[in-house]
Order: structure tokens, then sequence, then C-alpha cells
């Protein structure tokens, strides 16, 4: 979904987030602990949970032009027969 894609762009695409974490300690509290869902058995589902993530959303947010714009490339690429 447009989390799990999101999140994945903020963690192999963009170099650095830098948060202070005097001013805000709820985007650290965030960025630091968001994690993949667990099933109940305490296994990795394999995708991120859409809740306590508001500023995590605000920053994808921010992105999405430049993440439409990567989407677009990889599709054009594979449009022309690159992989």
């Amino acid at each position: 979904g447009s989390v799990d894609y999101g999140m994945e762009f903020l963690s192999d695409e963009v170099e650095e987030i830098i948060i202070d974490p005097v001013r805000c300690p709820n985007a650290k509290r965030e960025f630091t602990g968001y994690e993949l869902e667990m099933d109940k058995n305490g296994n990795f589902k394999g995708s991120y949970p859409d809740k306590d993530n508001h500023t995590i959303d605000a920053v994808r947010y921010a992105m999405e032009d430049v993440m439409t714009m990567r989407r677009a490339k990889i599709k054009n690429k594979k449009k022309k027969g690159f992989h």
C-alpha cells in the first residue's frame, strides 16, 4: 500500500532525515520506533501499520511529488524494455 511504498522510499531514497529531539520529541519517537507490524506470534507481517505515524505521514505527503516522479521513471524504463 501507500504507507509501505512511502516507508520504502524514505528508507531507500532519502539520505538523511534530521530531527531535533528537543523541539520535536514526537517526531523522534515516531521515526525511531516505527516498525513493521507483528502477528500474534511475534513475527513480522511485512507491512507497516497505518497508526501512530502522523509526522511520518506528513513527510511522505511532502515527498509525494518526488515519489511520483521516481515511480514514473521506473514505469518508463520497464515500458522501454529496461529493468
